[in-house]
């Protein structure tokens, strides 16, 4: 079995996609990206939204979301 790792190009894609319908923890971003090989690549595409302010991360509500 051969697996892909993402540009973060295209991470930050899934990620906005996956936290548009409704995963808003890291896990379960991560499950819906299909990402388990580039941990750098999947980190780095969500501190660049961070960073952007296309999403946020809330602590009361232990996720993130869109800004």
């Amino acid at each position: 079995m051969t697996y892909t790792a993402y540009p973060v190009e295209v991470l930050k894609v899934r990620i906005l996609r996956a936290i548009k319908n409704g995963n808003h923890e890291t896990k379960y971003i991560l499950e819906a990206c299909n990402e388990i090989r580039a941990w750098a690549n999947f980190g780095e595409a969500l501190g660049q939204l961070k960073r952007e302010g296309a999403i946020k991360y809330n602590e009361l509500l232990e996720g993130y979301y869109l800004a």
